[in-house]
């Protein structure tokens, strides 16, 4: 079993700041409709369209645990390539640019 501890905030309708501090420190934030992640340690910005992560409003109403969101986060941001493979011959370009997905 894997245990992290960190703090949660909720506001606003699609706002939430969730800082890790323990076993290392991550940083997810949402608003409106992007989701960013800042691995410190990894030197490391993600950002995504909250609509094209999973979606996290079901758990967070039905009111999941820390393990159960982080768990959610942790596999939608897996999901995702490193460096998006730009460049790559594998690259496949994505329908919308980053700026209409809120990076």
């Amino acid at each position: 079993m894997r245990v992290e501890d960190g703090t949660l905030w909720l506001s606003k309708p699609g706002r939430m700041r969730w800082e890790y501090v323990s076993p290392e420190t991550k940083l997810f934030l949402t608003e409106a409709n992007r989701m960013t992640l800042y691995v410190p340690a990894e030197k490391r910005v993600m950002q995504t369209s909250v609509k094209e992560s999973d979606d996290l409003r079901a758990p967070l109403r039905a009111g999941a645990g820390d393990d159960e969101l982080a768990a959610i986060i942790e596999a939608a941001v897996a999901a995702k390539w490193a460096g998006h493979q730009i460049n790559q011959p594998v690259f496949i370009r994505p329908a919308r640019s980053m700026s209409q997905i809120g990076g």
